[in-house]
């Protein structure tokens, strides 16, 4: 069974603000990524888009403020959790995730 548990990052440039405002082959993407990372030999244990940076609240110490924590040229879109054999395997996952104009990031979780 799977050795370890990761999570998979997705960054935009561009953030929609409702799923109305995504292309339809993106969805269409997404809608089939849980098959896609099944027949890769992994499993999706949560995921998650997230609405538009200038939705969040940032806090640092007791100090909150509008906006993302950290301003960059792209913003977190959505996330996965996942399971897989090792980080190998899952950066082979993350490759399957569908992005516009971004990136994804996997990092290891800390289970125990």
């Amino acid at each position: 069974m799977f050795e370890h548990t990761f999570m998979i990052t997705v960054y935009e440039r561009s953030v929609p603000h409702t799923t109305a405002d995504v292309a339809p082959e993106i969805l269409e993407a997404h809608m089939r990524l849980p098959a896609l990372v099944e027949q890769a030999g992994a499993k999706i244990l949560y995921g998650s888009s997230a609405r538009s940076a200038i939705t969040a609240k940032s806090i640092r110490g007791n100090e909150v403020a509008d906006g993302p924590f950290n301003e960059s040229a792209a913003s977190l879109a959505g996330f996965f959790v996942i399971e897989a054999d090792d980080i190998n395997h899952a950066v082979e996952i993350g490759k399957l995730v569908p992005v516009v104009d971004g990136g994804v990031e996997v990092r290891p979780v800390i289970t125990q």
